[in-house]
């Protein structure tokens, strides 16, 4: 009776790490499982214990072990070398080989445009364990976003994504590089990722197949570029801001997007996802102020330019505080 007082969860909103176009069938997410340890001593001492552990993470964390077979599995083991990418979403039409439109495959709608359907969390191919008969599946719907490249691919674009906001720029280099091995004819914008994270070593998701993707993005688009920042690294903390700063040559040629001047909001689009309270801040401002010391014009007017630019859906933000 007591369960039945208490108030359904809010559902858990995470960013699609994959493209559409390029995996229809398989959507992924990036996500950091939370778990840590109460400081006061009253959290230490109660019932529980101090660790905390975050809801929806933990519960996919849970599903990965049943799926893996694992009675226990090491996090700190797993940052340091072991990722924790053994199990994929698939979709009720999964077993299709070739990516197929997403509107085709069976779903239902609800009031909110969410479309809503069951997917079945499997073992990735490469475990020992995706021979076993493990499966479960879970009820997910996936939202319709505007958070999406330009529709022309020869737009320059320029992703600024930070520890887990750099799950929807992975789609986006995703896609990018799918155009250029499809059209290596097809003009392509200049494309530039900043990606930022605490260390090198243990934080640098996705590193490989990030590197393949922007030498097949660059084959047609040579200016494009993926720049790193690791705060705790080195003495001094760089942030992702601070990099837009350093390659301001860069990005203001990837604003003007062929024009001598800018005179206006720039025609390249620009997509900042992750912390609300700090970094989009930083960056919004660290962008401002480039664009006025190379324009030669006021903080003020910049600013009206990337207000404009938000306007247009040229600058937009998927952030959380």
């Amino acid at each position: 009776a007591a369960v039945e007082l208490c108030p359904r969860l809010q559902a858990r909103l995470y960013s699609i790490s994959s493209s559409g176009k390029v995996c229809s069938e398989r959507p992924t997410i990036t996500a950091v499982v939370l778990q840590y340890d109460a400081k006061s001593e009253r959290a230490a001492c109660a019932k529980m214990g101090p660790r905390r552990c975050g809801v929806a993470t933990n519960y996919l964390l849970g599903v990965l072990r049943y799926l893996r077979g694992d009675s226990a599995l090491d996090l700190a083991a797993a940052s340091s070398g072991s990722p924790l990418r053994t199990g994929h979403l698939l979709s009720a039409t999964g077993a299709s080989a070739a990516p197929t439109d997403a509107s085709s495959v069976a779903a239902a709608v609800d009031a909110k445009a969410h479309v809503q359907q069951s997917f079945t969390l499997q073992p990735h191919a490469g475990d020992a364990a995706a021979s076993a008969p493990r499966a479960l599946t879970m009820p997910v719907f996936i939202r319709k976003s505007t958070f999406r490249l330009p529709a022309d691919n020869a737009t320059p674009i320029i992703m600024i994504g930070p520890g887990t906001g750099l799950a929807p720029m992975r789609a986006f280099v995703q896609e990018r590089a799918q155009a250029a091995r499809d059209a290596p004819d097809e003009p392509l914008g200049t494309t530039l990722l900043f990606f930022g994270a605490r260390t090198e070593a243990h934080d640098y998701m996705y590193r490989d197949e990030l590197h393949e993707l922007f030498a097949d993005i660059r084959a047609v688009a040579p200016e494009s570029q993926l720049i790193t920042a690791f705060s705790r690294d080195q003495p001094q903390k760089i942030y992702v801001q601070h990099r837009l700063a350093e390659h301001a040559d860069l990005v203001y040629r990837t604003l003007l997007g062929g024009q001598q001047r800018l005179g206006g909001p720039p025609r390249a689009h620009v997509y900042v996802c992750g912390d609300a309270k700090s970094m989009a801040k930083d960056v919004a401002r660290a962008l401002t102020a480039l664009i006025a010391e190379r324009e030669g014009v006021e903080d003020t007017v910049a600013a009206k330019w990337v207000s404009e630019m938000r306007r247009l859906s040229r600058y937009q933000e998927d952030v959380w505080s």
